[in-house]
Protein backbone atom coordinates (compact mmCIF):
# COMPACT_ATOMS: atom_id res chain seq x y z
CA UNK A 1 0.00 0.00 0.00
CA UNK A 2 1.13 3.80 -0.82
CA UNK A 3 2.06 5.87 1.82
CA UNK A 4 -0.51 8.43 0.35
CA UNK A 5 -3.19 5.66 0.10
CA UNK A 6 -2.83 4.84 3.34
CA UNK A 7 -2.74 8.42 4.73
CA UNK A 8 -6.24 8.73 2.60
CA UNK A 9 -7.80 5.56 4.45
CA UNK A 10 -6.25 7.01 7.93
CA UNK A 11 -8.47 10.17 7.09
CA UNK A 12 -11.24 8.29 5.82
CA UNK A 13 -11.38 5.98 8.98
CA UNK A 14 -11.11 8.81 11.30
CA UNK A 15 -13.67 10.87 10.11
CA UNK A 16 -15.79 8.24 10.61
CA UNK A 17 -15.20 6.64 13.78
CA UNK A 18 -15.34 10.66 14.73
CA UNK A 19 -18.51 11.28 13.39
CA UNK A 20 -20.00 8.05 14.90
CA UNK A 21 -18.62 8.54 18.63
CA UNK A 22 -20.76 12.27 18.56
CA UNK A 23 -24.47 11.45 19.85
CA UNK A 24 -27.22 12.40 17.81
CA UNK A 25 -30.41 14.41 18.49
CA UNK A 26 -33.96 13.92 18.96
CA UNK A 27 -36.00 16.20 17.16
CA UNK A 28 -39.96 16.25 17.38
CA UNK A 29 -42.01 15.77 14.41
CA UNK A 30 -42.89 18.25 12.64
CA UNK A 31 -46.63 19.79 12.83
CA UNK A 32 -48.81 19.14 10.04
CA UNK A 33 -49.52 21.79 7.38
CA UNK A 34 -52.97 21.76 8.38
CA UNK A 35 -51.90 22.84 11.78
CA UNK A 36 -52.89 26.47 13.03
CA UNK A 37 -50.49 28.83 11.08
CA UNK A 38 -49.28 30.24 14.74
CA UNK A 39 -48.27 26.73 15.47
CA UNK A 40 -46.28 26.01 12.65
CA UNK A 41 -44.56 29.38 12.51
CA UNK A 42 -43.38 28.86 16.25
CA UNK A 43 -42.23 25.66 15.01
CA UNK A 44 -40.24 27.03 12.45
CA UNK A 45 -38.46 29.72 14.65
CA UNK A 46 -37.74 26.73 17.35
CA UNK A 47 -35.71 24.56 14.82
CA UNK A 48 -34.86 27.03 11.90
CA UNK A 49 -31.29 26.81 10.82
CA UNK A 50 -28.25 29.36 12.55
CA UNK A 51 -25.51 28.33 11.67
CA UNK A 52 -23.47 25.71 9.04
CA UNK A 53 -20.08 24.86 10.99
CA UNK A 54 -17.34 23.14 9.44
CA UNK A 55 -14.30 21.33 10.34
CA UNK A 56 -10.60 20.73 8.96
CA UNK A 57 -8.70 18.27 9.26
CA UNK A 58 -4.27 19.05 8.47
CA UNK A 59 -2.49 16.22 7.06
CA UNK A 60 1.59 15.79 6.77
CA UNK A 61 2.94 12.99 4.28
CA UNK A 62 6.04 13.37 2.28
CA UNK A 63 4.08 14.93 -0.33
CA UNK A 64 3.85 18.12 1.74
CA UNK A 65 0.44 18.99 3.99
CA UNK A 66 -2.95 18.68 2.71
CA UNK A 67 -5.93 19.82 4.51
CA UNK A 68 -9.70 19.07 3.79
CA UNK A 69 -12.33 21.33 5.13
CA UNK A 70 -16.00 19.47 5.10
CA UNK A 71 -19.17 20.29 7.04
CA UNK A 72 -19.52 19.00 10.61
CA UNK A 73 -22.35 20.04 11.64
CA UNK A 74 -25.71 22.41 11.65
CA UNK A 75 -26.68 24.70 14.89
CA UNK A 76 -30.51 25.30 15.22
CA UNK A 77 -32.22 27.99 16.68
CA UNK A 78 -32.88 26.03 20.30
CA UNK A 79 -29.14 25.58 20.49
CA UNK A 80 -29.55 22.40 19.37
CA UNK A 81 -26.17 20.99 17.35
CA UNK A 82 -27.18 18.28 14.72
CA UNK A 83 -24.04 16.40 13.52
CA UNK A 84 -25.96 13.48 11.78
CA UNK A 85 -28.04 14.96 9.23
CA UNK A 86 -30.38 12.32 9.35
CA UNK A 87 -31.78 13.39 13.06
CA UNK A 88 -33.07 16.28 11.24
CA UNK A 89 -35.67 14.44 8.81
CA UNK A 90 -38.76 14.48 11.90
CA UNK A 91 -39.08 18.55 11.23
CA UNK A 92 -37.34 18.13 7.33
CA UNK A 93 -39.50 15.67 6.64
CA UNK A 94 -38.95 11.82 4.89
CA UNK A 95 -39.25 13.28 1.23
CA UNK A 96 -37.97 16.41 1.53
CA UNK A 97 -35.02 17.66 -0.11
CA UNK A 98 -32.71 17.01 2.92
CA UNK A 99 -34.36 13.58 3.19
CA UNK A 100 -32.85 13.15 -1.01
CA UNK A 101 -29.66 14.47 0.66
CA UNK A 102 -29.32 12.43 3.34
CA UNK A 103 -30.02 9.23 1.04
CA UNK A 104 -27.22 9.72 -1.11
CA UNK A 105 -24.85 10.15 1.78
CA UNK A 106 -25.54 7.21 2.70
CA UNK A 107 -25.34 5.46 -0.12
CA UNK A 108 -22.08 6.82 -0.71
CA UNK A 109 -20.72 6.37 2.85
CA UNK A 110 -21.71 2.65 2.60
CA UNK A 111 -19.93 2.29 -1.00
CA UNK A 112 -16.56 4.35 0.63
CA UNK A 113 -16.60 1.72 3.87
CA UNK A 114 -16.88 -1.36 1.67
CA UNK A 115 -14.23 -0.23 -0.79
CA UNK A 116 -11.84 0.91 1.97
CA UNK A 117 -11.46 -2.24 4.04
CA UNK A 118 -11.99 -4.30 1.07
CA UNK A 119 -8.85 -2.47 -0.47
CA UNK A 120 -7.02 -3.03 3.38
CA UNK A 121 -8.11 -6.40 3.31
CA UNK A 122 -5.98 -7.04 -0.59
CA UNK A 123 -3.32 -5.34 0.35
CA UNK A 124 -2.43 -6.57 3.44
CA UNK A 125 -3.29 -10.25 1.67
CA UNK A 126 -0.99 -9.09 -1.15
CA UNK A 127 1.61 -8.10 0.81
CA UNK A 128 1.87 -11.45 3.22
CA UNK A 129 1.96 -13.31 -0.61
CA UNK A 130 4.97 -11.19 -1.42
CA UNK A 131 6.97 -11.53 1.25
CA UNK A 132 6.13 -15.07 1.73
CA UNK A 133 7.60 -15.25 -2.18
CA UNK A 134 10.52 -12.83 -1.74
CA UNK A 135 11.29 -15.06 1.41
CA UNK A 136 10.77 -18.29 -0.45
CA UNK A 137 13.22 -16.89 -3.81
CA UNK A 138 15.90 -16.12 -0.68
CA UNK A 139 15.90 -19.57 0.88
CA UNK A 140 15.70 -21.72 -2.20
CA UNK A 141 18.22 -22.38 -4.40
CA UNK A 142 16.55 -24.74 -6.76
CA UNK A 143 14.58 -24.49 -9.95
CA UNK A 144 11.86 -25.73 -8.79
CA UNK A 145 11.64 -23.15 -5.39
CA UNK A 146 12.47 -20.58 -7.82
CA UNK A 147 9.65 -21.85 -9.93
CA UNK A 148 6.98 -21.44 -6.35
CA UNK A 149 8.57 -18.02 -5.43
CA UNK A 150 8.00 -15.84 -8.38
CA UNK A 151 3.83 -16.44 -8.64
CA UNK A 152 3.93 -15.57 -5.22
CA UNK A 153 5.76 -12.59 -5.70
CA UNK A 154 3.68 -12.00 -8.88
CA UNK A 155 0.23 -12.21 -6.88
CA UNK A 156 1.21 -10.46 -4.22
CA UNK A 157 2.69 -7.40 -5.71
CA UNK A 158 -0.82 -7.14 -8.11
CA UNK A 159 -3.08 -7.98 -5.47
CA UNK A 160 -1.05 -5.10 -3.55
CA UNK A 161 -1.61 -2.63 -6.32
CA UNK A 162 -5.13 -3.63 -6.88
CA UNK A 163 -5.59 -2.95 -2.98
CA UNK A 164 -4.02 0.65 -2.71
CA UNK A 165 -5.93 1.57 -5.73
CA UNK A 166 -9.29 0.11 -4.19
CA UNK A 167 -8.50 2.28 -1.30
CA UNK A 168 -8.32 5.68 -3.35
CA UNK A 169 -11.37 4.99 -5.36
CA UNK A 170 -13.19 4.70 -1.85
CA UNK A 171 -11.84 8.19 -0.80
CA UNK A 172 -13.51 9.53 -4.05
CA UNK A 173 -17.01 7.83 -2.60
CA UNK A 174 -16.22 9.17 0.97
CA UNK A 175 -16.00 12.68 -0.73
CA UNK A 176 -18.78 12.31 -2.32
CA UNK A 177 -20.81 11.63 0.75
CA UNK A 178 -19.32 14.43 2.57
CA UNK A 179 -20.68 16.87 -0.30
CA UNK A 180 -24.00 15.32 -0.01
CA UNK A 181 -23.78 15.62 3.99
CA UNK A 182 -23.15 19.73 3.35
CA UNK A 183 -26.26 19.64 0.76
CA UNK A 184 -28.35 18.09 3.31
CA UNK A 185 -27.63 20.73 5.80
CA UNK A 186 -28.08 23.95 3.49
CA UNK A 187 -30.98 22.56 2.01
CA UNK A 188 -32.99 22.04 5.42
CA UNK A 189 -34.03 25.46 5.44
CA UNK A 190 -35.88 24.92 2.66
CA UNK A 191 -37.44 21.62 3.36
CA UNK A 192 -38.20 23.10 7.07
CA UNK A 193 -40.53 25.49 5.76
CA UNK A 194 -41.76 23.23 2.49
CA UNK A 195 -42.74 21.09 5.72
CA UNK A 196 -44.23 22.99 7.23
CA UNK A 197 -46.12 24.87 4.28
CA UNK A 198 -44.48 28.23 4.59
CA UNK A 199 -43.65 30.53 1.76
CA UNK A 200 -42.81 33.78 1.15
CA UNK A 201 -39.69 35.83 0.44
CA UNK A 202 -38.81 36.92 3.82
CA UNK A 203 -40.68 40.34 4.34
CA UNK A 204 -44.06 38.27 3.21
CA UNK A 205 -44.51 35.08 4.60
CA UNK A 206 -47.69 33.38 4.89
CA UNK A 207 -49.35 29.66 3.78
CA UNK A 208 -48.27 28.52 0.50
CA UNK A 209 -50.80 27.80 -1.77
CA UNK A 210 -52.34 24.30 -1.75
CA UNK A 211 -53.06 22.11 -4.90
CA UNK A 212 -56.69 21.45 -4.97
CA UNK A 213 -57.73 18.15 -3.11
CA UNK A 214 -54.76 17.69 -1.13
CA UNK A 215 -52.61 19.39 1.71
CA UNK A 216 -49.70 19.36 -0.46
CA UNK A 217 -47.87 23.23 -1.01
CA UNK A 218 -47.67 23.75 -4.62
CA UNK A 219 -43.60 24.38 -4.75
CA UNK A 220 -42.17 27.95 -6.64
CA UNK A 221 -40.94 31.17 -6.06
CA UNK A 222 -42.47 31.32 -3.14
CA UNK A 223 -40.38 28.58 -1.30
CA UNK A 224 -37.06 31.28 -1.28
CA UNK A 225 -37.00 31.27 2.13
CA UNK A 226 -35.93 34.65 4.55
CA UNK A 227 -32.01 34.86 6.03
CA UNK A 228 -30.74 31.76 8.50
CA UNK A 229 -30.72 34.17 11.53
CA UNK A 230 -34.45 35.78 10.25
CA UNK A 231 -37.50 34.53 12.29
CA UNK A 232 -41.01 34.40 11.20
CA UNK A 233 -43.28 37.16 12.12
CA UNK A 234 -46.13 35.10 14.46
CA UNK A 235 -48.81 36.90 12.68
CA UNK A 236 -50.85 35.48 9.92
CA UNK A 237 -50.70 37.50 6.55
CA UNK A 238 -53.41 40.14 5.67
CA UNK A 239 -55.66 38.49 3.26
CA UNK A 240 -56.99 40.32 -0.11
CA UNK A 241 -60.24 42.23 0.61
CA UNK A 242 -62.55 41.18 -2.11
CA UNK A 243 -64.44 43.61 -4.13
CA UNK A 244 -67.51 46.22 -2.13
CA UNK A 245 -70.78 44.75 -3.13
CA UNK A 246 -72.34 46.42 -6.26
CA UNK A 247 -68.97 47.40 -7.35
CA UNK A 248 -68.66 46.79 -11.31
CA UNK A 249 -65.28 45.81 -13.42
CA UNK A 250 -64.99 47.72 -16.80
CA UNK A 251 -63.68 45.33 -19.31
CA UNK A 252 -60.87 45.71 -20.86
CA UNK A 253 -60.67 47.56 -24.25
CA UNK A 254 -59.72 45.55 -27.27
CA UNK A 255 -58.53 47.02 -30.30
CA UNK A 256 -60.15 46.80 -33.36
CA UNK A 257 -58.79 43.64 -35.78
CA UNK A 258 -56.76 44.86 -39.18
CA UNK A 259 -58.75 45.62 -42.53
CA UNK A 260 -58.36 42.76 -44.36
CA UNK A 261 -55.67 43.39 -47.28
Amino acid sequence: MSIRAGALFFATACAAVFSGCIGHVQLPQAPPRNAPYPVRVQAYNAFRPLSLQYTTTVSYSRYGMSSNTVASGLLLANGANVFHPEDLLPMAGVESPTANAVREMEGARSTANILAWSGVGASIAGAALATAGFLSLLGSSSSSGNGAAIPLLVSGSVLTLGGSITIIVGTGFNAAAHRHRESSYQLYDQSLRLNLGLCGDGTQIGDCPVNPGSMDPTPGAGMMGPALSQPIQNTQPAQTQPAQQGQTLQPMQVPPPPPPQ
